[in-house]
């Protein structure tokens, strides 16, 4: 009775210890992002940009569409990783996303990409903010 009861703990004691690794996404992004500021007024061509060191946010798209709330507070329910000199890696379940920066809340197309199961999307991005 005490071995039946042993070997009982030790399955129940295995099963709960599998239930709680981390990293089991498979799939994320990985990439660069080039961060400019200025005029637009001129052509595209004289635009400068620098590797963005700073926090960037990943939006899911599904979230964007159903929710009322302001930018801001949907980048606060959204996943983020910090960038630095322009590189970023970051796990996400499966969808698609926009890059954002709280700096420029602004989802754009050209800031959207999808995550694939069991892959790393790989993606750059140049964002450019006009003042």
């Amino acid at each position: 009775m005490k071995l039946k009861l042993t070997i009982f703990l030790s399955i129940i004691i295995l099963i709960a210890l599998q239930s709680c690794t981390t990293n089991s996404l498979k799939s994320g992004i990985s990439g660069t992002l080039q961060y400019g500021e200025g005029s637009c007024a001129f052509d595209p061509s004289f635009r400068t940009y620098t590797p963005y060191s700073g926090y960037v946010y990943f939006v899911n798209s599904s979230i964007k569409d159903t929710t009322s709330l302001p930018i801001q507070d949907i980048l606060n329910i959204s996943d983020s990783t910090p960038c630095t000199a322009g590189k970023f890696t970051v796990k996400l379940e499966v969808g698609t996303y926009y890059l954002c920066l709280r700096e420029y809340p602004v989802l754009l197309q050209d800031n959207l990409f999808i995550v694939h199961p069991n892959q790393t999307t790989e993606q750059n991005f140049w964002i450019f903010k006009c003042i």
